[in-house]
């Protein structure tokens, strides 16, 4: 990989490639018949996000948390080779799952909400407040 990673997503995709997301908010694509790493752009998300394969080949990727939790979803298309910025989450959310409808819909379900209560140094947050959520939501 370009960096080292902990909290990311691995996706395996339709055609043996797999998508790697976060926690930097970048992406990058592992081929196993070469056994290298290429930069595909940018997830735009963050620790406890999830990344989900949906029927048309894409992959849903949805929250996460930088100093506050993010209600971002892109959409990563594989024939393009890279990222689309799609309608965002209700509820900024991270730790949460997702889940593959047969419909094609994916429920995001539970998770957290962290929010930045107070900025110390380097705009790092000192405090933060955190909601555990009972919410969900469907996303087409």
């Amino acid at each position: 990989m370009s960096e080292g990673r902990s909290g990311h997503t691995a996706t395996l995709l339709g055609d043996g490639t797999v998508l790697v997301t976060g926690t930097d908010n970048t992406a990058e694509l592992f081929s196993p018949g070469t056994g290298t790493f290429s930069v595909v752009g940018d997830g735009s998300t963050g620790f406890g996000a999830t990344a989900t394969l949906r029927k048309d080949g894409t992959v849903l990727v949805a929250g996460g948390r930088n100093r506050s939790s993010l209600a971002t979803a892109n959409l990563f298309a594989p024939e393009s080779g890279g990222f689309v910025a799609t309608g965002s989450l209700i509820t900024a959310r991270d730790g949460h799952t997702a889940t593959l409808l047969d419909d094609g819909t994916v429920l995001i379900t539970g998770g957290t909400k962290h929010s930045c209560v107070r900025f110390y140094y380097y705009h790092s947050c000192s405090d933060f407040k955190i909601l555990v959520l009972s919410s969900a939501e469907l996303f087409k």
